[in-house]
C-alpha cells in the first residue's frame, strides 16, 4: 500500500469510529465518555500541532491494527438492537481502554526515539 493509500484509510477509519460512537451515544447505549473512542486521532493530531515530537512517523504495528479492528468491531455490536445496555458499557469500554493503551504505547515509541529536526 502506498503511503498516501495507508493515511487515508488511517483517516477513513478514525472517521467510522467517530461516527459509531457518535451512533452509540446517540442511542443511549453508552455515556457520552464513549466519544472519546471517536476523538483520540483527532485529540493526538492536535497534541502533534503542539508537541513536535509527536510529529514523527510511527510504524505500523500488529497491536495497532488489532486495536483498531477490535474498537471498529466493539462499537457496532454495542449499536446492535440485541445489544443490552450492560453488555454495551462493557465492550465500548474494553474498546476504549485498549485504545488508549495503544495510543499510550505510541507516544511512550515517539517520545524515545533519539532527537532529530522535527517541523
Amino acid at each position: 500500500m502506498s503511503g498516501f493509500g495507508a493515511r487515508f484509510d488511517m483517516e477513513t477509519d478514525a472517521a467510522f469510529v467517530a461516527v459509531l460512537s457518535l451512533l452509540a451515544w446517540q442511542f443511549g447505549k453508552v455515556g457520552a465518555w464513549v466519544l472519546l473512542s471517536g476523538m483520540m486521532r483527532y485529540l493526538f493530531a492536535v497534541a502533534a500541532l503542539l508537541w513536535p515530537l509527536l510529529r514523527r512517523p510511527l510504524p505500523s504495528t500488529y497491536r495497532g491494527k488489532t486495536i483498531a479492528v477490535f474498537q471498529m468491531i466493539a462499537l457496532i455490536v454495542a449499536i446492535a438492537p440485541m445489544s443490552r445496555t450492560s453488555f454495551a458499557v462493557t465492550v465500548a469500554a474494553a474498546a476504549l481502554i485498549a485504545l488508549i493503551f495503544s495510543f499510550s504505547l505510541d507516544v511512550v515509541w515517539l517520545l524515545r526515539q533519539p532527537e532529530t529536526h522535527v517541523r
